[in-house]
Parts: C-alpha cells; sequence; structure tokens
C-alpha cells in the first residue's frame, strides 16, 4: 500500500503546480490516491483469498474453511492497519520532504526525514501508552473461530476479541493526521 501511495504521489510531482495553484483539488487528488493504494491492496487480498481456496478446494491445504477464513480474516485486518499507518507516514514523509526540498536542498531533506524518523521510532517505542490499552477495551467483538490461532496481534486481545474502539480511534488519528499534512501541502510548499 505504502508503495503504490509514493509511486503515485512522486508521479504527482511532474504536475505539482497545477496542484498547489487549484487549492480546492488537492484533498480529492489525494483522497483519489489514498483509495488508489487501498484498492490496490484489496485487489491483491481478493487474489490471494482466491489462491488460498483453490489450495484448500484440491486438498493442498488441510484447514477447515472456518480456520482458513479467521486467518484471511486477522491477516487482511492486521496488515490493512499497518498499511494505513505506513501510508500517513509515507504521506507525512513525502510533504515534509518537498516542504523542505525548495527550502535546504535534497541532502539536507533526506538527512532531516532519517532525523525525524529516528526521533520518532525512539519517542514511542519507550512505553505503551495505558490510553491505548483502555481504549482498546471499550467496545470488543468476540470471535470463537479464533480458538485454534495462536495469534498476539495489535486489535485482537487475548480473550479472541477485536477491538473496534482501537480500530475506531487508529482510523480517527490517521484521518487528522492525514488532513494536518494535507493543509501543509496546500499552504507551506513551493514549486
Amino acid at each position: 500500500m505504502p508503495a503504490t501511495l509514493l509511486f503515485s504521489l512522486n508521479m504527482e510531482v511532474h504536475q505539482l503546480s497545477l496542484l498547489l495553484y487549484n487549492r480546492n483539488a488537492i484533498f480529492r487528488t489525494i483522497q483519489v490516491k489514498f483509495l488508489h493504494s487501498i484498492w490496490v491492496t484489496l485487489v491483491f487480498f481478493g487474489w490471494m483469498t482466491i489462491f488460498l481456496f483453490v489450495l484448500k478446494w484440491i486438498n493442498y491445504l488441510e484447514v477447515t474453511s472456518n480456520t482458513l477464513i479467521s486467518i484471511l480474516f486477522v491477516l487482511f485486518h492486521y496488515t490493512f492497519m499497518i498499511g494505513l499507518w505506513l501510508n500517513v507516514i509515507v504521506y507525512a514523509a513525502w510533504v515534509i520532504h518537498r516542504m523542505l526540498i525548495t527550502r535546504v536542498g535534497f541532502p539536507i531533506s533526506i538527512l532531516c526525514l532519517v532525523g525525524l524518523a529516528i526521533l520518532f521510532s525512539k519517542l514511542f517505542s519507550w512505553s505503551e501508552p495505558p490510553l491505548i490499552n483502555w481504549i482498546g477495551s471499550l467496545w470488543t467483538i468476540s470471535f470463537g473461530y479464533f480458538e485454534d490461532l495462536a495469534l498476539d496481534l495489535i486489535f485482537i486481545t487475548q480473550y479472541n476479541q477485536i477491538s473496534l474502539s482501537l480500530f475506531i480511534f487508529t482510523v480517527g488519528i490517521l484521518w487528522l493526521l492525514y488532513y494536518l499534512f494535507t493543509l501543509l501541502l496546500e499552504e507551506k510548499v513551493e514549486v
């Protein structure tokens, strides 16, 4: 997902002056780029699902249909959320790079991005905030099919539940970051 977004954003660099001149089109254009990357991911998961069910149909996989559906659901859910986070991080880095490249040049811009990446990785790796644990316990849905899967993932709790409150909170944070970086693109990026 992030690679598709980055490729699409870099193709837009050639027409960035036209994009920034028409300020109303910025939000729609960037949304289309996000939706394109999500669409490519959905197509990939669709083909992967078809492939796995064909393997099950020819008895190459020895799992039950419920287990296969559970595995696919957890895999899709987990990688989709990681992909969304990476999409927003790539978009933020692209906006910061576009903002800095005209002011300080390409090499300093890349060094600033590497420095920011190191800073944020150190900042967020110190501890898991209790607020995230509390939000994750608010609204959960139980699924019995996860019992035979030994998975410890971010949205799956230890009681075979999916935390919808954490999912909604994460999507809200990602949308806010997308909105703020699009405003930054609109106001501060020069061509």
